[in-house]
Parts: C-alpha cells; sequence; structure tokens
C-alpha cells in the first residue's frame, strides 16, 4: 500500500454515491486487517453476516451528559488553567527535549477527583 508509483495525471476517482461499509461476523475476531479492512493474516477470507455502516452518526453537543466530576491533577499551572473533567482526553503537548512524559506521569500519580459543591454550598474549601 501507499503511494508510490501512483501518477497525480492519470488517477480517477470515482464517487459511488453510497457510504462506506465493513463487512462483519464472528469469524472477525482475532483477524489481521489492512487499512481498507481486506484480510492480511494468511487465513480464509471473511464470509460476512452483516455490512455495516461505519459512519458514525454526529453527537449532538446539546445532549451530551454535564460533567460532573472534575479532577485536580495536582499541577497547579493545569488546575488553574484548564478544567479537567473525568473521562476527558488532555492533550499534553510539548518542545523537543521537554519532559511531557514525566508530566503525564506525574498527573497519573497524582491525580485525584475534586468533591463537587451543591449548589447551596457556602464552603470555600473547593477552588
Amino acid at each position: 500500500e501507499g503511494t508510490v508509483g501512483i501518477s497525480a495525471r492519470d488517477t480517477q476517482t470515482t464517487f459511488t454515491g453510497d457510504i462506506m461499509r465493513l463487512a462483519v461476523s464472528d469469524d472477525i475476531l482475532g483477524r489481521i486487517f489492512d487499512g481498507s479492512a481486506r484480510v492480511i493474516d494468511g487465513g480464509p477470507q471473511i464470509i460476512p453476516a452483516d455490512s455495516l455502516d461505519i459512519q458514525g452518526l454526529p453527537i449532538n453537543p446539546t445532549a451530551r451528559i454535564y460533567p460532573r466530576e472534575m479532577i485536580q491533577t495536582g499541577i497547579s499551572a493545569i488546575d488553574v488553567m484548564n478544567s479537567v473533567a473525568r473521562g476527558q482526553k488532555i492533550p499534553i503537548f510539548s518542545s523537543a527535549g521537554l519532559p511531557h512524559n514525566e508530566v503525564a506521569a506525574q498527573i497519573c500519580r497524582q491525580a485525584s477527583l475534586v468533591k463537587g459543591k451543591d449548589a447551596l454550598d457556602t464552603s470555600e474549601e473547593n477552588f
């Protein structure tokens, strides 16, 4: 696979008007496929029991559950500047040579759930 040897001038694409589908059955468990879902492990071809649409439905952002469990990373710069909810992905960016893996490990060691305040809570215990 790849694009080596493909002519940009002579290559054409055809739109079928249909969405990409994936043939599925219990026989796909434990098998190895390429990016186009072709078997590459030397085993027999899959006889599909069904064909599923690989295009997922868009997520309605207003239908999402409001995050209630916030995480305190233990790193003040992150805790002050970014609210991190439980289950949320946390991107960690750094320049070459900076210890991004150490920051991620520190978050894993120190992270804890923050006790949420009730609407009528007047204590200053949480930030």
